[in-house]
């Protein structure tokens, strides 16, 4: 078949490309065969149902986990977070270096304070789960504690360690509460033992022959259990699943039913039920339960997690014990562990009503610096890192005096835990982080100059897919270029050409890029040096044009939207060019 030709000497009409709207991104296809509402890379960013390219949400500070006693420990992780909701108080329990902490709300006023009386493991995760008016919890030692809230400021703690027969009790994996029963998975994932109806806190409501054998014993422990709809429970093994029917009133009448085994739960933290279905992580990426209920066999192409593999491949399986995952929104945010990472630093959205992944979320958040000062242990560190120093950087009190002794860096290693929490019946996520803080996920939240110490920049980049104007044979000499952002207070913005495969940021400085434009500001009449109580309403669109005859000939480009700070809100990307004729080899 002839290639049509083209007289580079006559007024052609040039050709355009663009995306108007975006869903979603796929790191896995190649560039040029995405469809034009799909992100090819990025960082920080998702789509919600307005098809716009918008900054992640920021994380606002909400707790510090820390009381007034010099900390030993070398890790200050927050180990497992529980909502606890009773008609006397909501609370967040929180376990932190072997104690549990209450945090009495979602804002950044929130009171925080440990508990007096309890103690838990300071090692490994703390799985939470509430019983009528008592909260439940497995620490990683094994054993299985309670706390309940009575009127009056007053908490009473204990511990359930034998059954009705005065047998000691196993050390436990994991618990759920289901159907006003708490049910404990022992140490080995062998079994599932059943407590009495509307109480657990006894050993009289532990009989020791209410239990379950689940799995296919070999060398399938079970992960966890969830609660799932029409009374059924949702047992996950390490290679399979399986559904048990609770609906009678003994548990040794109830049916247990295997949904695969194609494939089973690596991480029993990364199991969330969303609806009819259960999202987890499997060895061969994520997958859904009800997905693996229709089939036979499974492949990484046939994982939800197929348009992100390339990131599942750098999965740090020696650390999956510390993956987890939740939900905000519509969005189910799965925290791995990547590379030689000991604990997440990226969360991984998506998108259960439109089945499709997101870009990364990260934060580079500050450490802690703790210690002990002649008034008594002080956290000098805020949540935004600030500190006071003199002029050969040593660390200075309020006085102006270096401390009494020298202060600990606790480094921010990644985040350890998430809960949703329904204070005032509104549902929020909260994060917990490896230094003891608590961050909830909040739409609106940016860096704020007038609070610096408690706000930072979310830095963010998109890069849209490859055009190549439907000619990938043919050369194009570059013609222009219009960005369309909507409602977008973002600033500093560059704009870099991405053309033919060659490498872009983060594989280059944002210096060493094609440089399109940069220090756009997309939403405010103007940036001043000095910082009024005056706030400037954002433009509702805001266009950028530019010529772009000055680069070189490409036959296909792309474009990276780089944002420093602010809120970006992407709409519209489109590209002219001049299609020359094909080069003869």
């Amino acid at each position: 078949m002839a290639l049509a030709l083209f007289n580079d000497a006559l007024d052609d009409d040039p050709a355009t490309a663009g995306c108007d709207g975006f869903t979603g991104s796929d790191f896995a296809s190649k560039p040029n065969l995405l469809t034009p509402d799909t992100l090819r890379a990025g960082e920080n960013v998702w789509m919600d149902a307005d098809q716009l390219v918008q900054t992640r949400p920021g994380l606002r500070f909400a707790a510090l986990l820390h009381d007034a006693a010099p900390l030993a420990e070398t890790s200050a992780r927050v180990q497992g977070m529980g909502y606890y909701d009773t008609p006397e108080i909501e609370r967040v329990l929180a376990a932190r270096a072997g104690k549990i902490y209450e945090i009495a709300g979602d804002g950044p006023g929130a009171v925080s304070g440990a508990l007096a009386g309890v103690a838990v493991s300071p090692a490994g995760a703390v799985r939470f789960a509430q019983l009528v008016d008592r909260m439940f919890y497995v620490d990683g030692a094994g054993r299985l504690r309670w706390s309940i809230y009575t009127p009056g400021d007053l908490w009473t703690h204990g511990e359930v360690t034998q059954f009705s027969n005065d047998t000691d009790m196993p050390l436990w994996r994991t618990i759920c509460a289901h159907a006003f029963r708490m049910l404990a998975v022992d140490k080995d994932g062998r079994r599932i033992y059943v407590s009495a109806v509307g109480e657990a806190n006894a050993a009289a409501n532990w009989q020791q022959t209410d239990n379950l054998r689940v799995g296919t014993g070999e060398g399938d422990p079970i992960e966890t259990v969830i609660s799932a709809m029409g009374g059924n429970v949702i047992v996950l093994c390490s290679g399979s699943a399986w559904s048990v029917d609770t609906t009678e009133a003994s548990p040794g009448a109830w049916v247990i039913i295997k949904v695969t085994d194609v494939a089973g739960c690596v991480a029993g933290r990364t199991a969330v039920a969303l609806g009819q279905d259960v999202i987890f992580l499997s060895r061969w990426g994520v997958v859904s339960l009800g997905a693996l209920a229709t089939t036979d066999s499974i492949n990484a192409a046939a994982t939800l997690s197929a348009a992100i593999q390339p990131l599942i491949d750098r999965i740090n399986w020696q650390a999956i014990g510390s993956s987890w995952a939740t939900v905000w929104g519509d969005l189910y945010l799965l925290a791995i562990p990547l590379d030689t990472e000991a604990m997440p630093t990226r969360i991984f959205p998506y998108n259960v009503r439109t089945r499709r992944w997101m870009t990364p979320w990260s934060a580079a958040l500050s450490g802690l610096l703790l210690g002990e000062l002649p008034g008594g242990a002080a956290v000098l560190g805020d949540e935004a890192g600030q500190y006071l120093v003199d002029e050969t950087g040593t660390l200075l009190l309020d006085s102006g005096r270096p401390p009494a002794q020298p202060l600990d860096l606790v480094e921010f290693e990644g985040f350890s835990a998430a809960v949703v929490s329904r204070f005032g019946g509104r549902a929020e996520t909260l994060l917990g982080d490896s230094t003891g803080r608590v961050l909830k996920i909040d739409l609106s939240y940016e860096k704020d100059d007038n609070s610096p110490d408690s706000s930072q920049d979310v830095p963010s980049w998109a890069t849209i897919k490859s055009h190549d104007f439907d000619l990938p044979a043919h050369m194009k000499q570059p013609f222009w270029l219009q960005v369309l952002f909507n409602k977008s207070t973002a600033r500093g913005v560059q704009l870099n050409l991405v053309r033919d495969g060659l490498l872009t940021y983060p594989d280059r400085t944002l210096e060493e890029c094609e440089v399109i434009d940069n220090l756009i500001t997309t939403g405010t009449l103007g940036v001043f040096p000095i910082v009024f109580p005056l706030q400037f309403r954002p433009n509702a669109m805001f266009t950028v044009k530019r010529h772009i005859r000055g680069f070189p000939r490409f036959i296909e480009c792309g474009l990276q939207v780089y944002c420093a700070r602010g809120r970006m809100r992407l709409r519209t990307v489109r590209f002219a060019a001049f299609v020359d004729t094909p080069e003869l080899l």
